[in-house]
Protein backbone atom coordinates (compact mmCIF):
# COMPACT_ATOMS: atom_id res chain seq x y z
CA UNK A 1 0.00 0.00 0.00
CA UNK A 2 1.32 3.12 -0.97
CA UNK A 3 1.42 6.27 1.14
CA UNK A 4 -1.33 8.32 -0.62
CA UNK A 5 -3.50 5.22 -0.45
CA UNK A 6 -2.46 4.64 3.34
CA UNK A 7 -2.96 8.25 4.41
CA UNK A 8 -6.71 7.89 2.60
CA UNK A 9 -7.86 4.60 4.72
CA UNK A 10 -6.94 6.73 7.63
CA UNK A 11 -8.96 9.79 6.86
CA UNK A 12 -11.94 7.86 6.00
CA UNK A 13 -12.27 6.24 9.49
CA UNK A 14 -12.14 9.23 11.02
CA UNK A 15 -15.20 10.76 12.93
CA UNK A 16 -17.27 13.01 11.21
CA UNK A 17 -16.60 16.91 12.30
CA UNK A 18 -19.22 17.65 15.18
CA UNK A 19 -19.45 21.34 14.65
CA UNK A 20 -19.90 22.98 10.99
CA UNK A 21 -17.07 24.68 9.44
CA UNK A 22 -17.00 28.18 10.38
CA UNK A 23 -17.53 27.78 14.31
CA UNK A 24 -14.96 25.18 14.18
CA UNK A 25 -12.41 27.87 12.18
CA UNK A 26 -13.52 30.44 14.40
CA UNK A 27 -13.01 28.65 17.84
CA UNK A 28 -9.59 27.40 16.50
CA UNK A 29 -8.47 30.72 15.37
CA UNK A 30 -9.52 32.10 18.89
CA UNK A 31 -7.30 29.33 20.69
CA UNK A 32 -4.04 29.96 18.84
CA UNK A 33 -4.81 33.51 19.01
CA UNK A 34 -4.77 32.63 23.16
CA UNK A 35 -1.74 30.64 22.95
CA UNK A 36 0.43 33.38 20.72
CA UNK A 37 -0.57 36.03 23.60
CA UNK A 38 0.31 33.33 26.16
CA UNK A 39 3.93 33.68 24.35
CA UNK A 40 4.09 37.09 23.34
CA UNK A 41 3.29 37.75 27.53
CA UNK A 42 6.38 35.13 28.38
CA UNK A 43 8.47 36.60 26.19
CA UNK A 44 7.71 40.05 26.65
CA UNK A 45 6.82 40.34 30.68
CA UNK A 46 4.33 42.97 29.84
CA UNK A 47 0.92 43.46 30.98
CA UNK A 48 -2.00 42.71 29.20
CA UNK A 49 -3.52 45.61 28.01
CA UNK A 50 0.10 46.81 26.29
CA UNK A 51 0.21 43.88 24.46
CA UNK A 52 -1.47 44.64 21.96
CA UNK A 53 -0.32 48.41 21.54
CA UNK A 54 3.26 46.90 21.68
CA UNK A 55 2.44 44.18 18.93
CA UNK A 56 0.99 47.43 17.15
CA UNK A 57 3.91 49.23 17.14
CA UNK A 58 6.53 46.69 16.82
CA UNK A 59 4.94 45.78 13.43
CA UNK A 60 3.90 49.12 12.33
CA UNK A 61 6.11 51.82 13.63
CA UNK A 62 9.59 49.73 12.51
CA UNK A 63 9.48 49.98 9.43
CA UNK A 64 11.86 51.95 7.42
CA UNK A 65 11.03 55.21 5.55
CA UNK A 66 11.23 56.13 1.72
CA UNK A 67 12.01 59.78 2.02
CA UNK A 68 12.40 62.31 4.85
CA UNK A 69 9.79 64.32 6.70
CA UNK A 70 9.27 67.78 5.53
CA UNK A 71 8.58 69.26 9.56
CA UNK A 72 11.71 67.11 10.95
CA UNK A 73 13.85 70.47 12.05
CA UNK A 74 16.72 67.93 13.06
CA UNK A 75 17.72 65.17 10.18
CA UNK A 76 19.97 65.42 7.42
CA UNK A 77 19.67 65.96 3.60
CA UNK A 78 18.81 62.55 2.04
CA UNK A 79 19.19 61.44 -1.34
CA UNK A 80 16.07 61.48 -2.62
CA UNK A 81 15.25 64.05 -5.02
CA UNK A 82 11.70 63.79 -4.55
CA UNK A 83 11.96 64.92 -0.77
CA UNK A 84 10.48 67.64 0.03
CA UNK A 85 13.00 68.83 2.94
CA UNK A 86 15.15 68.48 0.39
CA UNK A 87 13.47 70.61 -1.65
CA UNK A 88 13.22 73.16 0.95
CA UNK A 89 16.63 73.50 1.27
CA UNK A 90 17.04 74.61 -2.26
CA UNK A 91 14.55 77.18 -1.98
CA UNK A 92 16.19 78.87 0.84
CA UNK A 93 19.53 78.48 -0.90
CA UNK A 94 17.72 80.79 -3.55
CA UNK A 95 16.13 83.07 -1.01
CA UNK A 96 19.44 83.71 0.71
CA UNK A 97 21.32 84.41 -2.79
CA UNK A 98 18.05 86.31 -3.86
CA UNK A 99 17.64 88.71 -0.74
CA UNK A 100 21.29 89.51 -0.21
CA UNK A 101 21.54 91.00 -3.11
CA UNK A 102 19.37 93.61 -2.62
CA UNK A 103 20.26 93.89 0.45
CA UNK A 104 23.56 95.10 -0.55
CA UNK A 105 24.77 98.63 -0.01
CA UNK A 106 22.19 99.21 2.92
CA UNK A 107 22.94 100.63 6.47
CA UNK A 108 21.97 96.77 7.88
CA UNK A 109 25.08 96.01 6.25
CA UNK A 110 27.25 97.31 8.19
CA UNK A 111 29.68 95.02 9.78
CA UNK A 112 28.20 91.51 9.08
CA UNK A 113 31.31 90.07 6.55
CA UNK A 114 31.01 86.74 8.01
CA UNK A 115 27.56 86.89 7.32
CA UNK A 116 28.93 87.37 3.69
CA UNK A 117 31.21 85.27 3.80
CA UNK A 118 28.97 82.42 4.95
CA UNK A 119 26.71 83.49 1.68
CA UNK A 120 29.36 83.49 -0.55
CA UNK A 121 30.53 80.15 0.42
CA UNK A 122 26.78 79.07 -0.79
CA UNK A 123 27.54 80.79 -4.12
CA UNK A 124 30.73 78.88 -4.30
CA UNK A 125 29.30 75.67 -4.08
CA UNK A 126 27.75 75.85 -7.51
CA UNK A 127 24.06 75.66 -5.62
CA UNK A 128 21.50 77.01 -7.88
CA UNK A 129 23.77 79.23 -10.22
CA UNK A 130 22.50 80.13 -13.24
CA UNK A 131 19.18 78.82 -12.37
CA UNK A 132 15.51 80.45 -11.00
CA UNK A 133 13.99 77.41 -9.45
CA UNK A 134 15.82 74.30 -7.87
CA UNK A 135 13.24 71.83 -8.85
CA UNK A 136 15.22 72.34 -12.24
CA UNK A 137 18.57 70.95 -11.24
CA UNK A 138 18.85 67.72 -11.67
CA UNK A 139 20.43 64.90 -9.42
CA UNK A 140 23.34 64.53 -11.75
CA UNK A 141 24.26 68.09 -11.18
CA UNK A 142 23.79 68.46 -8.05
CA UNK A 143 26.33 65.85 -6.97
CA UNK A 144 29.16 67.28 -9.25
CA UNK A 145 28.58 70.30 -7.31
CA UNK A 146 28.53 68.86 -4.32
CA UNK A 147 32.09 67.18 -5.56
CA UNK A 148 33.33 70.49 -6.85
CA UNK A 149 32.52 72.51 -3.72
CA UNK A 150 34.56 69.41 -1.37
CA UNK A 151 38.02 70.05 -3.63
CA UNK A 152 37.26 73.25 -3.46
CA UNK A 153 37.22 72.89 0.65
CA UNK A 154 40.14 70.46 0.68
CA UNK A 155 42.20 72.87 -1.62
CA UNK A 156 41.64 76.06 0.05
CA UNK A 157 45.09 76.88 0.68
CA UNK A 158 45.73 76.65 -2.77
CA UNK A 159 42.89 78.63 -3.90
CA UNK A 160 42.35 81.39 -1.69
CA UNK A 161 45.88 81.76 0.16
CA UNK A 162 49.19 83.20 -1.51
CA UNK A 163 50.54 85.83 -4.03
CA UNK A 164 48.90 83.66 -7.66
CA UNK A 165 46.48 85.83 -8.87
CA UNK A 166 43.06 84.29 -9.42
CA UNK A 167 42.05 82.97 -13.22
CA UNK A 168 40.10 85.38 -15.16
CA UNK A 169 36.51 84.85 -15.83
CA UNK A 170 36.70 81.90 -13.25
CA UNK A 171 34.84 83.95 -10.79
CA UNK A 172 32.76 81.79 -8.83
CA UNK A 173 30.52 84.45 -7.15
CA UNK A 174 29.13 87.36 -9.24
CA UNK A 175 29.53 89.91 -5.84
CA UNK A 176 33.43 89.13 -5.81
CA UNK A 177 35.00 92.66 -5.07
CA UNK A 178 37.12 93.28 -8.27
CA UNK A 179 36.68 89.99 -9.33
CA UNK A 180 38.27 88.42 -6.55
CA UNK A 181 37.44 86.75 -3.35
CA UNK A 182 38.41 87.92 -0.19
CA UNK A 183 41.12 85.63 2.13
CA UNK A 184 38.42 84.45 4.70
CA UNK A 185 40.93 83.34 7.23
CA UNK A 186 42.61 86.70 6.90
CA UNK A 187 39.49 88.44 7.08
CA UNK A 188 38.35 86.36 10.33
CA UNK A 189 41.34 87.50 11.92
CA UNK A 190 40.82 91.04 11.18
CA UNK A 191 37.78 90.58 12.67
CA UNK A 192 38.83 89.21 15.46
CA UNK A 193 41.58 91.83 16.30
CA UNK A 194 39.02 94.72 15.52
CA UNK A 195 36.90 92.98 17.91
CA UNK A 196 39.76 93.08 20.54
CA UNK A 197 40.35 96.90 19.90
CA UNK A 198 37.05 97.51 20.48
CA UNK A 199 36.28 98.27 17.01
CA UNK A 200 32.56 96.57 17.67
CA UNK A 201 30.18 99.10 18.36
CA UNK A 202 27.49 96.54 20.04
CA UNK A 203 25.19 97.69 23.00
CA UNK A 204 26.69 96.84 26.56
CA UNK A 205 24.64 93.64 26.88
CA UNK A 206 25.95 92.20 23.66
CA UNK A 207 29.50 93.00 24.18
CA UNK A 208 29.29 91.66 27.30
CA UNK A 209 28.07 88.32 25.81
CA UNK A 210 30.76 88.79 23.46
CA UNK A 211 33.37 88.93 26.27
CA UNK A 212 32.37 85.29 27.95
CA UNK A 213 32.91 83.83 24.64
CA UNK A 214 36.67 85.23 24.20
CA UNK A 215 37.54 84.80 27.50
CA UNK A 216 36.26 81.27 27.23
CA UNK A 217 38.14 80.59 24.04
CA UNK A 218 41.55 82.53 26.00
CA UNK A 219 41.21 79.49 28.41
CA UNK A 220 41.65 77.20 25.85
CA UNK A 221 37.55 75.69 26.73
CA UNK A 222 36.01 76.34 23.79
CA UNK A 223 37.93 75.01 20.33
CA UNK A 224 37.33 75.81 16.90
CA UNK A 225 36.85 72.18 15.60
CA UNK A 226 36.32 72.60 12.04
CA UNK A 227 36.57 68.65 11.11
CA UNK A 228 33.54 67.86 13.39
CA UNK A 229 31.70 70.39 12.66
CA UNK A 230 29.58 70.19 9.16
CA UNK A 231 26.34 72.36 9.05
CA UNK A 232 24.63 71.07 6.26
CA UNK A 233 23.37 74.28 4.23
CA UNK A 234 24.93 77.72 5.40
CA UNK A 235 27.70 78.06 7.74
CA UNK A 236 29.12 81.38 9.50
CA UNK A 237 33.47 81.14 9.52
CA UNK A 238 34.55 82.09 13.19
CA UNK A 239 32.30 81.76 15.64
CA UNK A 240 33.43 79.43 18.43
CA UNK A 241 32.83 75.86 17.68
CA UNK A 242 31.97 73.47 20.79
CA UNK A 243 29.92 70.82 21.02
CA UNK A 244 28.49 70.95 24.34
CA UNK A 245 28.08 74.37 26.15
CA UNK A 246 26.08 73.44 29.16
CA UNK A 247 28.98 73.88 31.41
CA UNK A 248 29.78 77.60 29.83
CA UNK A 249 28.59 80.59 31.17
CA UNK A 250 26.23 81.41 27.63
CA UNK A 251 22.18 81.98 27.78
CA UNK A 252 22.47 81.63 31.46
CA UNK A 253 19.08 83.46 31.87
CA UNK A 254 16.96 81.33 29.33
CA UNK A 255 18.23 78.32 31.09
CA UNK A 256 17.15 79.42 34.53
CA UNK A 257 13.48 80.46 33.29
CA UNK A 258 13.41 77.26 31.73
CA UNK A 259 14.28 75.75 35.13
CA UNK A 260 11.84 77.82 37.31
CA UNK A 261 8.88 77.60 34.97
CA UNK A 262 9.87 73.59 34.95
CA UNK A 263 6.30 72.59 36.77
CA UNK A 264 4.20 74.82 34.50
CA UNK A 265 5.85 73.40 31.62
CA UNK A 266 5.66 69.56 32.32
CA UNK A 267 1.52 70.10 33.24
CA UNK A 268 0.86 71.65 29.88
CA UNK A 269 2.85 68.68 28.37
CA UNK A 270 0.95 65.99 30.46
CA UNK A 271 -2.16 67.87 29.17
CA UNK A 272 -1.20 67.55 25.13
CA UNK A 273 0.43 64.04 26.00
CA UNK A 274 -2.52 62.70 27.79
CA UNK A 275 -4.70 63.44 24.34
CA UNK A 276 -1.95 61.89 22.33
CA UNK A 277 -1.88 58.56 24.28
CA UNK A 278 -6.10 58.44 23.77
CA UNK A 279 -5.64 58.30 20.31
CA UNK A 280 -6.23 62.41 19.68
CA UNK A 281 -3.11 63.20 17.36
CA UNK A 282 -3.81 66.79 17.37
CA UNK A 283 -1.15 69.13 16.55
CA UNK A 284 1.35 66.18 16.83
CA UNK A 285 3.69 65.81 13.66
CA UNK A 286 5.33 62.03 12.88
CA UNK A 287 9.67 62.57 12.18
CA UNK A 288 10.23 59.74 10.17
CA UNK A 289 13.27 57.56 11.53
CA UNK A 290 14.89 54.32 10.23
CA UNK A 291 14.03 52.44 14.01
CA UNK A 292 11.40 53.46 15.87
CA UNK A 293 8.79 56.33 16.28
CA UNK A 294 9.88 59.80 17.25
CA UNK A 295 7.04 62.86 17.08
CA UNK A 296 7.11 66.17 18.32
CA UNK A 297 4.17 69.07 19.27
CA UNK A 298 6.01 72.41 17.69
CA UNK A 299 5.32 75.80 19.03
CA UNK A 300 7.49 77.04 16.17
CA UNK A 301 8.52 75.11 13.06
CA UNK A 302 11.27 76.17 10.98
CA UNK A 303 10.64 80.00 12.02
CA UNK A 304 6.70 80.12 11.47
CA UNK A 305 4.35 80.09 14.70
CA UNK A 306 2.16 77.34 15.64
CA UNK A 307 -1.00 79.30 16.71
CA UNK A 308 -3.09 76.45 17.37
CA UNK A 309 -0.67 74.44 19.18
CA UNK A 310 -0.14 77.92 20.76
CA UNK A 311 -3.70 77.63 22.25
CA UNK A 312 -3.42 74.53 23.80
CA UNK A 313 -0.44 75.00 25.68
CA UNK A 314 -0.65 79.21 26.65
CA UNK A 315 1.36 79.35 29.39
CA UNK A 316 4.55 77.51 27.23
CA UNK A 317 4.09 79.30 24.27
CA UNK A 318 4.46 82.52 26.53
CA UNK A 319 7.41 81.34 27.70
CA UNK A 320 9.09 80.61 24.44
CA UNK A 321 7.58 83.88 22.09
CA UNK A 322 7.98 86.09 25.37
CA UNK A 323 10.18 85.63 28.07
CA UNK A 324 13.14 83.75 25.68
CA UNK A 325 15.25 87.19 24.23
CA UNK A 326 17.52 84.40 22.41
CA UNK A 327 14.84 82.27 20.71
CA UNK A 328 15.02 82.19 17.07
CA UNK A 329 11.71 83.74 16.22
CA UNK A 330 10.67 84.74 12.92
CA UNK A 331 13.75 82.64 11.22
CA UNK A 332 13.75 79.72 8.93
CA UNK A 333 15.89 77.59 11.69
CA UNK A 334 13.91 78.69 14.80
CA UNK A 335 12.37 75.59 16.25
CA UNK A 336 10.70 74.99 19.50
CA UNK A 337 8.53 71.65 20.25
CA UNK A 338 7.90 69.35 22.76
CA UNK A 339 9.75 66.16 21.49
CA UNK A 340 9.01 62.76 22.76
CA UNK A 341 11.16 59.34 21.65
CA UNK A 342 9.62 56.02 22.33
CA UNK A 343 11.69 52.85 23.38
CA UNK A 344 13.12 51.05 20.60
CA UNK A 345 14.40 53.87 18.64
CA UNK A 346 17.25 55.38 17.04
CA UNK A 347 18.19 58.33 15.62
CA UNK A 348 20.98 58.38 13.38
CA UNK A 349 23.62 60.55 13.20
CA UNK A 350 23.32 63.53 11.24
CA UNK A 351 23.75 67.14 11.47
CA UNK A 352 22.19 70.54 11.83
CA UNK A 353 21.41 72.95 8.21
CA UNK A 354 23.69 75.87 10.40
CA UNK A 355 26.10 76.78 13.47
CA UNK A 356 24.14 80.24 14.05
CA UNK A 357 22.40 78.46 16.80
CA UNK A 358 22.68 76.27 19.65
CA UNK A 359 19.88 73.97 20.67
CA UNK A 360 18.46 73.85 24.16
CA UNK A 361 16.80 70.53 25.12
CA UNK A 362 14.67 70.75 28.97
CA UNK A 363 14.26 67.36 30.00
CA UNK A 364 10.37 66.94 31.02
CA UNK A 365 10.36 62.78 31.22
CA UNK A 366 13.53 60.20 30.84
CA UNK A 367 13.49 56.88 31.35
CA UNK A 368 16.43 54.66 31.67
CA UNK A 369 18.20 53.62 28.55
CA UNK A 370 18.28 56.50 27.03
CA UNK A 371 20.89 59.24 25.53
CA UNK A 372 22.26 61.95 23.51
CA UNK A 373 25.52 61.94 21.35
CA UNK A 374 27.07 64.64 19.92
CA UNK A 375 30.70 64.63 18.79
CA UNK A 376 31.15 60.89 20.10
CA UNK A 377 30.53 62.13 23.97
CA UNK A 378 27.44 61.03 25.30
CA UNK A 379 25.51 63.22 27.52
CA UNK A 380 22.16 62.00 29.72
CA UNK A 381 19.15 64.11 30.34
CA UNK A 382 17.76 64.89 33.23
CA UNK A 383 14.49 65.67 34.78
CA UNK A 384 13.94 69.95 35.03
CA UNK A 385 17.33 70.29 33.86
CA UNK A 386 18.66 71.44 30.75
CA UNK A 387 21.10 70.69 27.94
CA UNK A 388 22.52 73.26 25.65
CA UNK A 389 24.58 72.03 22.52
CA UNK A 390 25.70 72.85 19.39
CA UNK A 391 23.63 70.62 16.62
CA UNK A 392 25.65 71.47 13.74
CA UNK A 393 27.96 68.84 15.02
CA UNK A 394 27.61 65.15 14.29
CA UNK A 395 25.14 63.97 16.98
CA UNK A 396 22.46 60.97 17.54
CA UNK A 397 19.61 60.17 19.75
CA UNK A 398 19.21 56.51 21.40
CA UNK A 399 16.13 54.54 23.17
CA UNK A 400 17.42 50.94 23.94
CA UNK A 401 15.11 48.48 23.88
CA UNK A 402 12.80 48.62 27.24
CA UNK A 403 10.99 44.88 26.98
CA UNK A 404 10.24 45.28 31.05
CA UNK A 405 9.14 48.77 30.96
CA UNK A 406 7.06 49.35 27.86
CA UNK A 407 4.06 50.44 29.92
CA UNK A 408 6.25 53.91 31.23
CA UNK A 409 6.90 56.23 29.33
CA UNK A 410 8.75 57.62 26.78
CA UNK A 411 11.49 60.15 26.89
CA UNK A 412 10.40 63.46 26.67
CA UNK A 413 11.92 66.90 26.43
CA UNK A 414 11.40 70.97 25.59
CA UNK A 415 13.40 71.18 22.40
CA UNK A 416 14.38 75.10 21.64
CA UNK A 417 16.46 76.55 19.18
CA UNK A 418 18.57 79.99 20.43
CA UNK A 419 20.84 82.28 18.82
CA UNK A 420 24.64 81.50 18.89
CA UNK A 421 25.73 83.89 21.38
CA UNK A 422 28.61 85.34 19.52
CA UNK A 423 26.61 86.56 16.57
CA UNK A 424 25.84 90.62 16.83
CA UNK A 425 23.22 92.50 17.20
CA UNK A 426 24.47 93.60 13.32
CA UNK A 427 24.54 89.99 12.24
CA UNK A 428 21.23 88.96 13.71
CA UNK A 429 19.45 92.22 11.82
CA UNK A 430 21.14 91.09 8.42
CA UNK A 431 19.91 87.49 9.23
CA UNK A 432 16.59 88.10 9.97
CA UNK A 433 16.36 89.68 6.44
CA UNK A 434 17.96 86.81 4.85
CA UNK A 435 16.28 83.93 6.90
CA UNK A 436 12.89 84.65 7.08
CA UNK A 437 10.78 81.62 6.93
CA UNK A 438 9.73 80.07 3.36
CA UNK A 439 6.34 81.08 1.92
CA UNK A 440 6.33 84.24 4.48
Amino acid sequence: MGFIDCCSNILTKLPGPSLPFLPAFFLGTIFASLILLYLYKKETNLPLNDILLHAFRSLFLHLPSNGCSASDSETDKCNNVQCVRCQRYGELQHQIIQRWRRLKGREIMVSVDRVEQAVRRLQTQGKLEKSEKITDVTRNEREEERKIATEEETGGKLKYRGKQKRHEGKASSPDQNNGEMKDWNKEIHEEKKAQKDGGCSEDEKEKTMQDKVEKEMKKGKLKTQMTYQKPTLFHVMGLPANPNWTEYDVLTNEQKLLKLNFELITQEFEKVFSRLQSGDTTGWKNNSILEGHWCIFPFVDQGKINTSNCHSCPRVAEIILGCLPAMMNDCVFGNAAFSILYPDSHITPHQGPTNLRLRCHLGIKVPNGCWLEVAGQQYKWVVGETLLFDDSFTHSAHFTNQPNNMHSQPRAILLLDFWHPNVTIQEKECLLELLTPLGV
